[in-house]
Order: structure tokens, then sequence, then C-alpha cells
């Protein structure tokens, strides 16, 4: 997708007039609007008369006003504000505004009632009542960058007859909205763009629409529009033809498999525990033997839960655990095989088929072990009916040992894949300390060079503050080696690069690298999309901004979000709404712990009430999106139906944790849901979601309409619901095909 500004109109005649206080109209066919050049102030004469825009608090000096047929352009300030405006072939008025260095534009200025709505484009969407003290004090408490905290530049404002008034930015850098309160519940929003230095854009272009008949959907819908008069969208079908394995994703979950130690566990026979650990000991009194050798890399207390199987009934769920966690460990140690040369993933493979051979009547063959990151993980997916599935790995790392696994993943028609980021780099001094990750370690250059720095010199910290963050096109060649590497070594078809898509973006004044945020964020779509086309993998990234669109094909937080940053009651072990451990390792509470959800969370992210697919109505063919990790399907269990409901109508995918401990329980309950979702998402998980309107006034039954014509009705509510089609009982869905052609 390009974000092209528009034409200026040219200069053909000039005024100068300080302090200009008359309107100019500007029609074109059947659309007329009316413009103060002085004030900005905005209404919309015909077809559908409607104040849009409020004069600025103070007037700008004017010249060089320039009347044209369907348009006019003027100067405003010192001559270095130049703003054209004209109606396009659809009714739209449009603005487009060119500025010098560091110049702010106020504008537009809206006021909403308070028994208006507001539209907005917070992660998917939401649709807020004016009047909610609720919301105005969120409103209000912060300033909305449209880059971070917008998934595109768009909003609306929805009176009470349905009239919209949709606003549309032609980029969605350097743009800020600000809300104000004001008397007898209204709202105001100042919008502003920034011209700033750096940037490489000197003009923006505003677009906004009225319509009379409208629904919450609509900015979304004119938008999708716009861009396509701009040069169009990729849709996933053409994306489907560069990497065809993205029509894999039609009626997938989302699922991240869990445990890819070198020995779990479920690699010693149920009933062999005994045996396994007796003779575990009693060769360990061996000198020099295999088992003495793993013995001496075991702790004190693993070593003590082989021992205290011998005098136990059966081993518990904690021996097991820990004496496999010393093994898994002791697999990787040169200690087990001193005349071994090879790399790691060769050495553990090797120490693999040693410990096999010592102890094979009470293991499973190497080629069985792991825990979700598995043959048998795969194996019992299969049967238990998966038949689509995205899988996802937290890394690379423990399946280097096991590339066999990723190999039948992807022989079963499924998509296997791994998470990665460049977006942070870590000092390598600290490369075997606690505060680092693995994606983060990457070379000596480019912690040394590569760090992205403000304008006073100082670089901007990295992810939970350690280390920096990490210019993209200063880490292409790395990246394109490291992908490429993990790649070659594993069989992967689908491939994750966090924060991509994210929003967070920078301008960088990093004298070895400099460079606006604009660029920036083309770098991160650019080496996403040589993913796709050079790798043929699917790609995903994680958030959702309308910037990366080109690149990817997977959104994970888009759709279910992460929130609760620097809240206490969330990160306190304490509290009952803490989030959970990052252990674990093989099952981290964080993912798998179910825990209840903050009512202030509930309204702002979870209400069916407010919570609207304007994304999806916008780019549903374009892109999938889906829950944040953190937040997956089940997280929240007082909300699952709920999240089930929101799915079916907006056919979004669930994201689901899984290992081998919890595929009988949680596996079982995603395959029952997943028997009425992914039919639906076979037909259209990559159509335009063409329609969504509330059927009722507490906004509890909504219906969503697909392209060929499908409608999807959702019942949030507790009581029944009877319409045209029918009785639609509580809390659940009603599918409707299109109807039937005429003859």
């Amino acid at each position: 997708m390009r974000f092209t500004n528009l034409l200026l109109l040219s200069f053909l005649a000039f005024a100068h007039c300080r302090g200009f206080a008359e309107s100019i109209t500007i029609s074109r066919g059947d659309a007329s609007y009316s413009v103060n050049p002085a004030t900005l102030e905005l209404r919309a004469i015909a077809p559908i008369p409607a104040e849009l825009s409020v004069a600025a608090g103070n007037a700008y000096d004017v010249s060089r006003i320039v009347h044209e047929a369907d348009g006019a352009s003027w100067t405003i300030g010192d001559g270095d504000l130049l703003i054209a405006c004209r109606v396009s072939d659809s009714g739209a008025f449009e603005l487009t505004a060119t500025g010098t260095d560091d110049k702010i534009l106020v504008w537009p200025q809206v006021r909403a009632s308070f028994d208006d709505h507001l539209i907005l484009a917070r992660d998917s969407g939401l649709f807020l009542p004016v009047s909610d003290p609720f919301w105005q004090d969120i409103l209000t408490s912060d300033d909305w960058d449209t880059l971070e905290r917008m998934s595109m530049p768009v909003w609306g404002i929805m009176k009470p007859n349905n009239l919209c008034v949709s606003w549309m930015v032609s980029t969605p850098f350097r743009n800020r909205m600000a809300f104000e309160k004001g008397q007898d519940a209204t709202l105001s929003i100042h919008f502003t763009h920034d011209f700033a230095a750096m940037s490489p854009e000197r003009s923006v272009t505003y677009r906004v629409e009225v319509d009379a008949d409208a629904t919450p959907v609509t900015p979304a819908l004119k938008y999708r529009d716009w861009l396509d008069e701009m040069g169009g969208v990729t849709t996933l079908r053409a994306k489907s033809k560069i990497v065809p394995q993205i029509e894999r994703l039609l009626g997938a979950p989302h699922i991240y498999l869990w445990g890819d130690a070198p020995f779990t566990e479920f690699d010693v026979l149920p009933k062999e525990w005994k045996s396994f650990c007796s003779a575990m000991k009693e060769q360990s009194a061996q000198n020099d033997s295999l088992a003495a050798r793993i013995k001496s890399q075991m702790s004190t207390d693993q070593w003590k839960q082989v021992e205290a199987c011998l005098a136990s009934e059966w081993a518990d769920r904690y021996l097991k655990r820990t004496v496999a966690q010393g093994i898994s460990e002791a697999l990787a140690s040169e200690a087990l095989s001193p005349q071994f040369s090879g790399t790691k993933v060769e050495l553990i493979q090797h120490n693999s088929k040693l410990l096999h051979d010592a102890f094979s009547s009470c293991l499973l063959p190497v080629k069985d072990w792991g825990n979700g990151v598995s043959m048998k993980m795969l194996r019992r997916l299969k049967a238990m009916g998966f038949e689509r599935l995205r899988l996802c790995l937290d890394g690379w790392e423990g399946i280097e040992s096991r590339p066999w696994v990723a190999q039948e993943a992807v022989d079963c028609g499924w998509l296997l894949g791994t998470y990665d980021s460049y977006h942070s780099v870590h000092d390598p001094a600290t490369a075997s300390g606690e505060d680092t990750w693995p994606t983060a370690q990457m070379t000596p250059q480019l912690w040394e060079d590569g760090g992205i720095m403000r304008r006073d010199g100082t670089f901007l910290t990295g992810f939970k503050g350690v280390g920096r963050k990490l210019n993209p096109l200063f880490a292409r060649p790395f990246f394109e080696k490291r992908t490429s590497s993990v790649l070659a070594a594993i069989p992967f078809n689908y491939y994750f690069v966090d924060c991509d898509a994210y929003g967070e973006v920078y301008d960088d004044c990093n004298p070895l690298h400099t460079n606006p945020l604009e660029l920036d964020a083309a770098e991160r779509t650019r080496r996403l999309s040589w993913l796709a086309h050079e790798k043929k993998v699917v790609v995903g990234a994680e958030g959702g901004n309308v910037y990366a669109l080109e690149g990817v094909v997977v959104l994970e937080g888009l759709f279910g979000p992460y929130f609760g940053w620097g809240d206490e009651e969330i990160t306190s072990k304490d509290s009952k709404y803490f989030r959970g451990r990052y252990y674990p390792p093989e099952q981290p509470d964080i993912y798998f712990k179910g825990i209840p959800i903050k009512e202030v969370y509930r309204k702002q992210y979870y209400d069916p009430a407010v919570r609207i697919p304007l994304f999806q109505a916008a780019f549903h063919d374009a892109v999938v999106t889906t829950h944040h990790w953190s937040n997956d399907h089940f997280k929240y269990p007082d909300l699952t139906r709920t999240v089930e409901l929101t799915e079916m109508l907006w056919m979004c995918p669930p994201m689901v944790h899984l290992n081998y401990a919890t595929i009988e329980e949680r596996g079982a309950k995603l395959k029952t849901y997943l028997d009425q979702w992914s039919p639906l998402h076979r037909q259209l998980g990559f159509a335009r979601l063409t329609g969504f309107k509330y059927l009722t006034d507490d906004h509890m039954i909504q219906q969503a309409t697909w392209q060929d014509g499908t409608r999807i009705i959702a019942n949030f509510g507790d009581n029944e619901f009877t319409g045209v089609d029918g009785v639609i009982a509580p809390r659940s869905i009603g599918s409707f095909p299109p109807p039937a052609a005429a003859p």
C-alpha cells in the first residue's frame, strides 16, 4: 500500500489579506463545502449540512489566495504553510497542508455533543458514548499518537440520527489527538500534525466525508475506499500468490507450543520411572559411566529426586520435572562426550543417542522426545482432529536439535514458525546474564554502533529498560543473515518478528545512521516483505499499524491487545490479578494461568457494547488479526464466551498456549469451539467485512455482513433475541448464508 499525497493546486492568481474572515465555498457536483481560510472553520453545505471543524482559537494571517473551479489554495502565517482544498470525485472534502521545518498545524478541531458517539481506531476499534464519564477520563488523560495509540489515522463522530462525519489522514506519522472536556458532557478533539525537520514528507492530506445513514464502521470503509483510489491494498489472496502457504491460515487457530527442552518428563515410559532412576543410580556408581557424568552435571536437588524416586510408590510430577530438567541440561554439556567435536546442536543429538542407548528399555525413541515441541505432540493434535493450525515457538534454539518436528508439522499441512526480534540489542558482555535474551544478543558492532540516539546524544533504551533500541536500516545485513541461518537449519514456513508493526518507530540522530521515523517504519516493512518474497514464509508481527500492512500476513495483538504495563496489581505476586511468572519454562504461568480481569480493563478491551471491528472493516481481506500472546483465548475464564462470540462475529482466529501436559484439557476445549468457528473461517477468513451494525439499543445484538452476503449475528446478552431470521439463544451465534440468486 502506498501513502501518496494528492497534488497541490497550482497558483494561477494570488491575493493578500491579513486576518481574512470571509469563507470560501468549494463545490463539485452535488457536494458543497464552506471553509474560512483564516480560522480553517469548515462546514458541509450540501448534500448533507454539518459542522465539521470549528474555528481555531486565533485567526491565521492569510495571503496568496487562489480560486479554482473545484478548489482553492492560500498561505497562512508567514507564508511557510500552504493550504489547498478541493472536492474529490466522490464528494469528499480534502485539505492538503504543506509546511516547512518544525511547523505544527492544529487542524481539525472537532466538537462532539454529549449524545454523540466517537469512533476511534484504537486496536480493532471503539464506539464510545461521548457522555460516559469513564471514557471521558480515559480520553482526556493523555494525548493519542496516531502511530502508537491507533491502528490507522481514522476517526469519526456519529450523531443520534446515524449521521456520521468520517475523518481520515494520509499518513499515520507525526499526528496527535488531544481530547478536552467541555460543558454539558461535550468533548473536543484537537488534531495536530508536526512538519518536523527530520521528516521527508512536507505535505499531509486530510479527507472528511459526511454520511446520512452510517454505521459504526463507516469511517473504516471510507478509508479503504480512499486507499484504493491512491493505489490500493494488497489482499491476502494476492499475497498468497507469492507465498501459497498463506492459504493454510483459513480455518486455523493460532497456537504457541511450549516445552522444547532436549529431554522432558514425557520421554520416560509411563511405568518405567522407578526402573529408569534405579538404573541411573546403579550406573552412576561406575567411574566415568554416562550416568556418573550426568550426575556430575546435575544439581544436588536434581540428583536427590533421582534417589527419592526409589523410595516412592510412584514418581510425582515435581520429581519427574526436576530429574528431566537436570538430564536436559546435562545433554548440552561437553562433559558427557569429552572427545566429541561438533556444534552444540550436534552435541545434544549425540548425547541424546548415548542416553537412549544406555537406558533404551525405559525411554521413548529419541525422535519422539520433547514436550509441546515434539512428534508425540503433533501426533496428538492430529488425532484430536486439528486439520489447520498456525503453530509458533518462543524461539528456535530448542527445535534446532530436532528439526524433523518442524518438517512433520509442514507435512501435516500446518504452519510452524518461530518468534524473533530485532527491536533491542544487548551488550555482548551480558550474554550469560539473566537480564538478556537470545534474540537481543547480536554482534559487538550492532551493540556499539547500531543504537538509536536522541538529539541529546543519549541512546533509547530497549525493552524493559535493557540494552538499546536498534536502528533497523543498520541492522538489515544481520537480519538477513540470522533469519537465513534459522530457516536453513529448520524448515519453518512461518516467521514472527516482534515489534515491527507495533508503531514503535523513531527518529534516529545517531551520526552513523541518521534517519527519520518514516524510514524506520519503511525499513521494518521492507524486511518483513523480504522474508515473504525471498524466503517464501508466512510473516507475522506484533501489534498492528497500517504502515506495516504490505509486509505482514498475521498481526498478533490487534484483536486482543496487551495491557496493564506498570499496574502493580497485575505485576504483584500477592494480587488476585497477578498475570503470572515466566516459569516454569515449559508452561509459564504468565501464559497458561487463568485469572480474573480488573473491571477497568474489561470495560476498555472486552466490552462488546463499545468494541467494534473498525480495523477489520478496512483490512480483513488484507491481514489476519489475532490476540497478543499475553492474553490468549483462555486467559480470562469469565470472558471466554465473550471472546468466542467476538472472534466468530469478526472472523478472527483464537490464540491458545499449549504443551503436552495441557493438550487434553485445553486442546479439547479449543477443538469443540473450532468445530463451529473453522468452517465459517474457511469461507470468510480472507473476505471483506462490508458491514457492521447493532440490532438493539443496548448493543448486545450485533450483525456483521460479508462481501458474499453472509451475515453473522452475535447475541452477547442473557436473553433470547428474535429477529427476521428467527431466534438466537443467549450468548450464541447465528450465521445466515447469502440470499439465493434470482432465477
